[in-house]
């Protein structure tokens, strides 16, 4: 049996084709983008963001794309103006401890301060203050803890060889035990290493891991954990995607509980970081409505306020736009109850920026709730917005990962790969990744306007896909397309072009052959084309069988008539196949009269005049390829 000749000519592969990437607006997404020397992470979602750097997690604050304008988190006591604007009746300035002490796994976690536990100070043991309780009965104190062995006391007295504590110490004991201690007064003494009562050596109460044990903390990501006080019962409680998980727990059976007045860190060997997820915020506990105190102007061609927000599973609220005069209403949206979870919400209308207007803000019961007595309504981090708004880190040297903190998605820098999923890849040159972020909006942080030589890291199905900006090819995405050729990957043709295959690397602009026009010269001053080559649905050994798509062509007006050409190996000669016909929605023809084992290439001419029809055959037009089988006996 004869083999089949897969030689491809040259000369066809400079034949046009076409290939349309559709971006997805991700609703989440993260990137990692390079050029030359600098990285930088960027989102956008409302998670908090940490990425790897010099191989060590960071966790700096994020800057917004494009850059936003007012905006108050109540942290700064001091900002009288930004705090005074909301803190009307019933509203009112609260802190984390007294009410809903949830955690900050959004943009908020980022400005957190991180604490370092520590081990020994002049060979003392010591414990650094985390969270002073001042006498709180019931508490709930949510914290981020990165390391091993982690060890945390709840106190009545800030110096531990004065106090009474309970002791939990986390993956102790070579991560063999979780435990917990009661400790009296004496029996911590800092300048021994060893309890000195028995009482405090003592575990309460214990957990035993096993070898596979998966860590309730570990040092390369960050974990959650609430401390928890209720009446007499003291826990540890892990949390991860939003589901609570018990650590341990301890119920206090002497009469009389210790006072807990402080929670003290301290570590065993390695190094743990702790956050506290302590915020200020605004609260209300009474259904209101009130105009914030100040106006607000749109950003270009809408407005946009954000705001996070906690509320009652009963608790609904309304955000109001109002007109100039307060007269009229622009837009009134609902936002449903949070059950007690932070949330980011946004609320976005057509007001040009010359437009001055007011916010109202109302909270109501959900229909067919009464008042309870424990309906509540916070907020956080009222700002300015856009609607297609990002955040990208302000460093940029050394990062190789990129992190959501919420979902533990994340992405890192590897070899720039030869192919992607497509609907990772934006149709617009002027734009990249699958959220299309705009390259004139990268230029505020990146300077770089083209978007030129720019890799791009992203995140799908748990996997890092890279590749290079449009027009850019090699591991570092500094390679130029080669001359003909444009776009991602280097994959489109450039079209009509005059020189031909003198196009724009990046979008394939060019000046046009004289038959054509456009930026790209893809489209006829008169007639049309396939855009895509026919499809080979059958090979045999004299013929070739091709169908294609009639609506999907390049042109105007639509085309009524269509003829087939062919050409052989050896010659770049078209020669016609057939009649003129008219043209049928899907096209099926079986060309026919051809060599065994010979490479074709098949193309449909057409045309919505019948005498024009051959008026682009001398350009290079999409064609099919097909490999006729072997006259075997």
């Amino acid at each position: 049996m004869c083999k089949r000749n897969m030689y491809f000519l040259k000369w066809l592969a400079s034949f046009l084709i076409i290939i349309s990437f559709k971006p997805v607006k991700n609703s989440d997404f993260i990137s990692l983008i390079s050029i030359r020397n600098d990285n930088f992470c960027i989102t956008n979602s409302s998670s908090a963001m940490i990425y790897k750097r010099n191989n060590n997690l960071q966790e700096k604050e994020t800057t917004f794309l494009p850059r936003i304008g007012y905006f108050c988190d109540f942290e700064n006591s001091e900002n009288g103006n930004c705090i005074d604007s909301f803190k009307v009746h019933p509203w009112n300035l609260v802190n984390y401890l007294n009410y809903e002490s949830t955690f900050l796994l959004d943009l908020r976690w980022e400005r957190l301060p991180v604490k370092k536990l520590p081990f020994k100070d002049d060979n003392y043991l010591s414990f650094l203050t985390l969270v002073k309780l001042g006498g709180l009965r019931d508490f709930k104190v949510p914290i981020s803890l990165k390391g091993e062995e982690i060890h945390l006391l709840l106190c009545d007295k800030e110096k531990v060889e004065e106090a009474n504590c309970y002791w939990f110490i986390l993956q102790g004991w070579s991560r063999k035990y979780t435990a917990m201690r009661k400790c009296k007064v004496g029996g911590i003494l800092p300048w021994d290493h060893y309890p000195k009562r028995d009482d405090c050596a003592k575990r309460k109460v214990e957990k035993v891991h096993s070898e596979k044990f998966p860590l309730y903390s570990s040092k390369e990501k960050w974990s959650h954990i609430m401390i928890e006080k209720k009446a007499n019962t003291i826990s540890l409680k892990l949390y991860n995607e939003r589901k609570e998980e018990d650590i341990i727990d301890f119920t206090e059976k002497d009469a009389k509980m210790f006072e807990l007045n402080y929670i003290l860190g301290h570590r065993k060997d390695e190094e743990v970081l702790c956050k506290v997820h302590e915020n200020n915020y605004m609260r209300s506990t009474t259904v209101s409505e009130f105009t914030l105190n100040r106006a607000f102007t749109g950003s270009g061609i809408e407005s946009c306020i954000s705001f996070i927000l906690n509320t009652c599973s009963y608790c609904s609220t309304t955000v109001i736009f109002l007109n100039e005069g307060k007269t009229k209403v622009i837009l009134e949206q609902n936002f449903p109850p949070t059950n007690g979870i932070w949330e980011h919400h946004k609320s976005v209308t057509n007001i040009s920026s010359s437009i001055f207007f007011w916010v109202k803000l109302k909270t109501m019961l959900t229909e067919g709730s009464s008042s309870t007595g424990s309906e509540f309504w916070s907020f956080d981090n009222f700002r300015a917005c856009h609607n297609e708004e990002y955040r990208i880190t302000q460093s940029s040297d050394g990062i190789s990962e990129c992190q959501l903190l919420e979902d533990n998605k994340k992405v890192e820098k590897v070899e720039t790969i030869d192919s992607v999923t497509d609907d990772i890849i934006c149709s617009s040159p002027d734009a990249i990744g699958s959220s299309c972020i705009s390259c004139d909006l990268l230029q505020e942080r990146i300077n770089n306007k083209k978007c030129e030589k720019l890799q791009i890291c992203e995140e799908k199905n748990g996997d890092t896909q890279c590749f290079c900006s449009s027009g850019y090819m090699g591991s570092q995405c500094n390679e130029v397309c080669p001359k003909g050729t444009y776009g991602y990957f280097c994959q489109k043709q450039c079209a009509f072009c005059d020189p031909v295959g003198q196009c724009d690397a990046i979008n394939g602009n060019c000046e046009c052959h004289n038959l054509f026009e456009g930026p790209t010269c893809q489209v006829p001053k008169k007639g049309q084309y396939l855009e895509i080559a026919p499809k080979v649905v059958d090979q045999k050994a004299d013929s070739c069988e091709i169908q294609w798509d009639s609506e999907n062509y390049i042109g105007k007006p639509k085309p009524k008539y269509y003829l087939v050409q062919y050409s052989n190996a050896r010659s770049s000669w078209w020669n016609d196949y057939g009649e003129v016909e008219n043209l049928e929605k899907n096209g099926n023809v079986v060309v026919g009269n051809f060599r065994s084992n010979k490479q074709y290439a098949i193309r449909v001419l057409l045309s919505d005049e019948k005498d024009e029809i051959k008026k682009l055959q001398y350009t290079n037009l999409p064609a099919a390829m097909c490999m006729t089988t072997c006259n075997d006996p």
